[in-house]
């Protein structure tokens, strides 16, 4: 006998169904990949802003350092070569790290620019000492660890210097001090024995201790009248600091010991164009970690082939640079062009490569327009540093 089954209907037929289908679960993918695939994009994106914002923040902190130290001592503008008088009427750069940093055969201590027509005095702002020149133009935040040690004996009594416990070996050319005076200056961080506390002191000397190494530091101001002497010379690591109250805290207990090098990761340069009156329009120009290879100062010329500039008739932004096969200048959306005739600088807007010895420029702003002569700046050298956050242009000086 066949047995005949019911077919239920209305609103409990619903309730039997169980699952997806295919379609609908291939549609929540979709969906739910289009999101993470939008969302993700966004990662590089926050990234790459966080840096650019962080970049921006040091470059503005040091652009208000060097504001500051100009208001203190005008003459790093005025009387750049500190040999008196102020009574320059030209263009030029105050430089005084790469016064001291570069020096060979293509790159001159005092000029700004190599290969072209036309270069600019480069002068060390009255700091004669690189070290003194880093501490003015170098934003202090950056520090690397060399070596990382603990103290000899029980860290109790210790005033102007520390030894490590492990032998000295090659750690001693670690710590920059003994070395040339182009090196960065090195300081020593030492934690108390509960990792609490620390408290930091520029080295002075690192000298070899029965075989292990031993960290000096000492109080500069030797007639204590809280002031910098030249004379007698009381900057005794050449930093352009004066170092007082240095010995250890009274009570500390040393233990874990540091030895960092300062990182040069932010630092400026200064464009002036000085009248004959002896006002100076100044502009701060911020790097992140500035190169000092030849072709970072190498100037391009009208009619100098093959590295030569030549401006558009028909279009005041755009710039043609021409150059030698694999050489091709640093030139990229966002960075800087500088005029070394006007000693001005202009952002670029667009970079389209012509061929593999020919770029095109396009920048943000037309040629300046002269007050004097009611023309346009004639640009007929350039210049193209890389690694340049921004140009602040400050108050006149003078």
């Amino acid at each position: 006998m066949k047995r005949l089954r019911t077919q239920q209907c209305g609103p409990q037929a619903a309730n039997l169904r169980t699952g997806a289908t295919l379609t609908e679960v291939l549609i929540s993918l979709l969906a739910m990949g289009i999101g993470v695939v939008t969302i993700a994009s966004l990662f590089p994106i926050s990234v790459l802003r966080s840096v650019q914002g962080t970049q921006l923040t040091n470059a503005t902190l040091l652009r208000y350092n060097a504001e500051a130290l100009i208001d203190i001592q005008p003459r790093i503008v005025l009387n750049p070569d500190n040999m008196g008088g102020n009574n320059f009427s030209e263009n030029y750069i105050v430089d005084p790290l790469g016064y001291y940093v570069v020096d060979n055969v293509v790159v001159k201590q005092n000029e700004f620019g190599n290969g072209g027509s036309t270069m600019l005095t480069r002068y060390n702002g009255g700091f004669t000492t690189e070290r003194a020149a880093r501490a003015a133009t170098v934003l202090p935040d950056s520090w690397v660890l060399k070596y990382e040690d603990v103290v000899t004996g029980d860290g109790t009594g210790l005033t102007n210097s520390i030894t490590l416990a492990n032998t000295l070996g090659s750690e001693a050319s670690q710590v920059s001090i003994r070395n040339s005076v182009y090196q960065p200056p090195s300081r020593v961080v030492i934690s108390n024995l509960a990792n609490t506390t620390s408290v930091a002191r520029f080295i002075h000397e690192a000298v070899d201790n029965s075989g292990k190494l031993e960290i000096r530091w000492k109080n500069e101001d030797s007639n204590n009248n809280r002031i910098l002497d030249t004379s007698p010379n009381e900057d005794d690591n050449s930093n352009g600091l004066l170092e007082t109250d240095l010995d250890l805290p009274t009570g500390f207990v040393a233990g874990t010991v540091r030895i960092e090098t300062q990182e040069t990761r932010y630092s400026y340069i200064l464009s002036v164009r000085q009248n004959s009156s002896g006002r100076a329009n100044v502009n701060v120009v911020v790097f992140f970690r500035r190169a000092y290879g030849d072709i970072d100062e190498h100037v391009y010329s009208a009619g100098n082939a093959p590295d030569e500039v030549t401006h558009s008739s028909s279009d005041p932004d755009q710039y043609n640079i021409e150059f030698a096969a694999g050489n091709r200048p640093f030139v990229k959306k966002g960075g800087f062009m500088l005029d070394v005739d006007n000693v001005r600088w202009y952002r670029i807007q667009k970079v389209v490569d012509i061929s593999g010895t020919e770029v095109e420029l396009h920048l943000e702003t037309p040629p300046r327009l002269d007050a004097a002569t009611g023309q346009l700046d004639n640009i007929k050298n350039v210049m193209f540093p890389r690694g340049i956050i921004d140009v602040f242009p400050i108050e006149t000086k003078g």
